[in-house]
């Protein structure tokens, strides 16, 4: 049930950050298509907008794809802190890593596919409401030199020969600033055909194939490891365990080793290494067990592992501590779960974490790694 919970919540939450992509998209087409005191606009802005943007997005997702990697922009804005932050903790608690993967490749899809469509709507919008006079200029290039570009782009829709560009046009909407601009009005209108099917082609109609595709594999995803996820959690958190809370400490013995979980700023990290007079520091790369793996420390030296307070333990976290420590380390380990807020000049400062993320990360430190919950906050500066 809070599975179903949290899955709703945060396709509500998406949906929220698709509509301000929807209107940023519409505001970057009426800003492209505003033009100067006469209605002129350019027609090389618009291009890059409508076409070679969208073109280097879709080149960028079939690498990232090719590479095995489908997190998206949404994985990227996470990373940023740019989204929420009770974004990342919704996201947190969907599932296994594979599966946060394919939620995070649909709503990137999603997010991208409101932005073109705002693009679309504030280019008819435009169209619709004002004289648009499409022109361009260039310093170093010519009609002769952008007419095989043009060409180029334009070869997805060379069926439709009325949004075809030519070298007559291109020459008839050459803007030269001592001359005045072109008043041809039956080339000057005519480029919004072209940018019409740049938009279709690169923009719109890929991104809604992405996005079906995105959330078909969402879909199976989640119900191939809804089974087993939920059997794999009743298994770890029996009845009996589910109530049992962690010892928690605010002190611990000096020469620890502290891995950063938390992604922490650094001048945060250099104060918290300070207070628990720690040997080394060790920021996390993605893959935890490996790290754990490459460090090097004895079987009686604490090991501190900082974790967002916010956001929810995770049964992965749990395989990578009890696959790359032995029973003796883990004795030695502590989980210390930690808060901030920024202050101004980017000075962060620790803030105690609420009663309820601190009961559920000592509940994970009793059933899942059997280690020490450690409060920051009550530690000594």
């Amino acid at each position: 049930m809070q599975e179903n919970k949290d899955s709703l919540a945060l396709r509500a939450l998406s949906v929220m950050i698709a509509l301000i992509a929807f209107i940023l998209g519409l505001l970057a087409s009426v800003a492209a298509l505003s033009g100067d005191e006469y209605g002129r606009v350019n027609l090389l802005l618009s291009l890059f907008l409508f076409a070679l943007l969208p073109a280097f997005g879709l080149l960028a997702t079939a690498v990232f794809l090719s590479l095995g990697r489908r997190s998206g922009i949404a994985a990227l804005l996470v990373e940023l802190r740019v989204t929420p932050k009770r974004f990342a903790t919704l996201l947190a608690r969907q599932g296994g890593a594979a599966q946060r993967q394919e939620i995070l490749f649909s709503i990137s899809q999603g997010w991208l596919l409101s932005f073109a469509a705002g693009n679309l709507f504030g280019f008819a919008l435009m169209l619709l409401t004002m004289d648009i006079s499409f022109v361009w200029r260039s310093t170093l290039l010519d009609a002769l030199d952008l007419l095989p570009a043009l060409d180029f782009v334009a070869m997805p829709w060379s069926f439709w020969s009325a949004a075809q560009p030519s070298l007559e046009m291109l020459n008839q909407t050459q803007d030269f600033r001592l001359q005045g601009s072109p008043n041809d009005a039956n080339y000057v209108g005519q480029w919004w055909r072209f940018l019409l099917a740049a938009q279709l082609c690169y923009s719109l109609l890929p991104r809604t194939l992405l996005w079906l595709i995105a959330n078909n594999r969402r879909m199976r995803k989640t119900e191939t490891l809804s089974t087993g996820l939920n059997q794999k959690i009743a298994n770890e958190n029996p009845i009996s365990e589910i109530d049992r809370l962690a010892e928690s400490v605010t002190e611990m013995p000096v020469d620890s080793i502290l891995f950063d979980f938390a992604h922490t700023p650094d001048s945060l990290l250099s104060d918290i290494g300070e207070r628990l007079q720690v040997t080394t520091i060790h920021k996390m790369p993605i893959d935890l067990h490996s790290q754990l793996q490459r460090a090097e420390y004895t079987n009686t030296q604490p090991l501190v592992v900082l974790v967002r307070s916010w956001e929810p333990p995770l049964a992965e976290l749990a395989d990578s501590l009890r696959e790359g420590l032995t029973a003796e380390q883990q004795s030695n380990l502590f989980i210390a779960p930690i808060d901030w807020v920024s202050a101004p000049q980017k000075n962060e400062r620790l803030i105690e974490p609420k009663v309820a993320h601190t009961q559920e990360w000592r509940r994970f430190c009793a059933s899942a790694v059997d280690c020490t919950h450690l409060s920051l906050y009550g530690a000594k500066s």
